[in-house]
């Protein structure tokens, strides 16, 4: 498999992910970076009965961070977006790969 940049996600690959891991249907890409390879996503989702959260996310070829800090990501989380990178080609291992 070919090598596939994280900046080539499109807002519909973000959202099926994002629906997987958070159960949330708003996700969407505000800033894609081309030339560091890495796009900042956010969502917003009701949290309990009226607690309302938003929370920014930086995915990258490594994987995904949580640079709003407001949902904590669990390991199962991580590894779930580190799979979903591997699916589509955009983890670092597959760079340069030669098998």
């Amino acid at each position: 498999m070919e090598y596939r940049k994280v900046a080539s996600l499109t807002n519909s690959e973000i959202k099926e992910i994002f629906k997987f891991v958070f159960d949330v249907d708003n996700a969407e890409i505000i800033s894609c970076n081309k030339e560091e390879d890495t796009i900042i996503c956010k969502f917003e989702a009701v949290w309990g009965k009226d607690s309302l959260i938003e929370d920014t996310f930086e995915i990258s070829a490594y994987g995904i961070e949580d640079v709003g800090n407001d949902y904590p990501l669990d390991r199962e989380q991580e590894e779930i977006i580190e799979k979903f990178l591997i699916a589509k080609g955009c983890h670092y291992l597959q760079k340069n790969n030669p098998f």
